[in-house]
């Protein structure tokens, strides 16, 4: 039980809050150059609003919706930087739907967009690069990629038509990015 003086906190960052009055430090966020914009196109709500609570922490700004077709129109409504959409997605419309489409738009085909799957097999990684996606990334995402993903932002053409990430976001490597036309 839970003493008076302390509260137990419920994001799986912390276990317990430190004591009333005593000084508290907490990790400053890592430096990504700047503010991004992020979309996550996630079914589950509550993954999406982590996801989007991440982001926050790492300097982001993130609109969350649910469906392929949400998504894009959100993305063309708001074009951001970063999208992160699960492949799997309730309707019509799945999430290499949403990249052919982003891809084929001016507005949007110069964001990084990353596909998020339960099942990361080499046929899903394929399909998904074959789609327009820059990288798949195995649920669960690790902070790490996720940051990853953030840094290689900065390293982009500025006015690139289309940007390819060439190598993958597993920690062993940084992404660089190449102009396509």
């Amino acid at each position: 039980m839970a003493r008076p003086d302390r509260a137990v906190c419920c994001r799986p960052s912390c276990a317990v809050a430190p004591r009333r009055g005593s000084p508290t430090t907490r990790p400053m966020p890592p430096d990504t150059g700047g503010t991004h914009h992020a979309l996550i196109i996630e079914d589950n709500r509550d993954l999406g609003r982590l996801f989007s609570d991440l982001l926050n922490v790492l300097g982001c700004t993130a609109d969350v919706v649910s469906s392929a077709q949400a998504g894009i129109e959100q993305a063309l409504l708001n074009p951001p930087d970063v999208v992160f959409c699960d492949l799997r997605l309730p309707g019509d419309s799945d999430g290499f739907d949403v990249a052919r489409s982003l891809r084929a738009d001016a507005r949007t085909r110069h964001a990084c967009l990353i596909a998020v799957t339960g099942v990361d097999t080499a046929w899903i990684r394929s399909t998904a690069l074959e789609a327009g996606f820059d990288d798949v990334l195995g649920k669960p995402v690790k902070f790490a990629q996720v940051q990853a993903v953030l840094a290689a932002l900065q390293n982009r053409p500025a006015h690139a038509d289309t940007t390819v990430m060439r190598k993958p976001l597993d920690g062993t490597a940084a992404p660089c990015w190449t102009t396509e036309r």
